[in-house]
């Protein structure tokens, strides 16, 4: 009991904050984790997290496939593109 000694010392506030953090770090670290599990099954329009990271790096390196995916990724966002920034200067 002397170890939760300061859990009884602090205010409800404190226990919320404490607790809601907990929560959220945990689903935080789930969502990283299946995002980096499930990336072969995203859909290239709903790509997240770990996945996400993934094709925008091996874009980046010149993977064609990546680049399209990526690609409908930023136009299914409604963001665009350096490509496509570059043909409307053209």
């Amino acid at each position: 009991m002397a170890r939760l000694s300061w859990w009884h010392r602090c205010s409800c506030g404190w226990k919320f904050l404490l607790t809601f953090l907990s929560v959220f770090g945990a689903w935080t670290g789930w969502w990283w984790i299946d995002s980096a599990r499930t990336c072969d099954r995203q859909a290239p329009a709903a790509l997240h997290g770990f996945c996400l990271m993934q094709v925008r790096e091996r874009a980046g390196q010149g993977d064609a496939a990546a680049q399209q995916a990526y690609e409908r990724y930023l136009e299914a966002h409604g963001e665009r593109g350096p490509d496509s920034a570059q043909a409307d200067r053209r």
